[in-house]
């Protein structure tokens, strides 16, 4: 059994459990997953931006003094996954985001992004444990994984469900002794 420690709404995750989406994943993965997207400073990209974005949130990147509020925004479930180690600070999406742009150097990479379609016929209220399943992969490598699941309307006014998976680059016990992880 998978030990990850979830922070946020729903059930726990799963690993060996049911339901299983191991087959609906793989042939998804190969044809609609985008290559991971880098959070970077010297393109100007703040972490703590595109985590308020993705959760709907309202947070405050420290570094540059600004607040992002994006609570008008609409999202089927936002929730952090972390390993089992992980502090209990990495469960705050705010002080997760600002210390991962506290330790990283001017022009290095905060996190990564990967975007992953839903598959239509998984049923809405197994999304999040499909993310789950999905995302423990990157937690099992040490990451703590921020996820949002959106489901804006399509071309084909059916609905695109998805999942925005922010991952950490470094893992670690403490905000200043995380480990670059790749």
């Amino acid at each position: 059994m998978l030990d990850l420690k979830k922070c946020g709404n729903g059930s726990a995750a799963y690993c060996n459990g049911k339901p299983s989406w191991r087959a609906t994943w793989h042939a998804s993965e190969r044809r609609k997953r985008r290559a991971p997207q880098d959070f970077q400073r010297l393109k100007g990209r703040s972490s703590v931006a595109a985590a308020a974005y993705r959760s709907t949130s309202c947070l405050t990147d420290h570094r540059i003094g600004a607040t992002f509020d994006y609570t008008r925004k609409h999202k089927i479930a936002a929730f952090i996954l972390t390993p089992e180690n992980a502090p209990d600070w990495t469960c705050d999406r705010e002080a997760l985001w600002n210390a991962c742009e506290f330790v990283e150097r001017a022009n290095g990479v905060v996190g990564r992004e990967v975007e992953i379609s839903i598959p239509r016929d998984i049923p809405e209220s197994d999304w999040q444990a499909f993310a789950e399943e999905i995302c423990a992969r990157y937690v099992e490598a040490g990451a703590v994984v921020d996820v949002a699941i959106h489901a804006p309307t399509a071309a084909d006014k059916n609905k695109n469900p998805h999942i925005h998976g922010m991952l950490t680059t470094r893992a670690g016990c403490g905000r200043a002794a995380w480990i670059r992880i790749h």
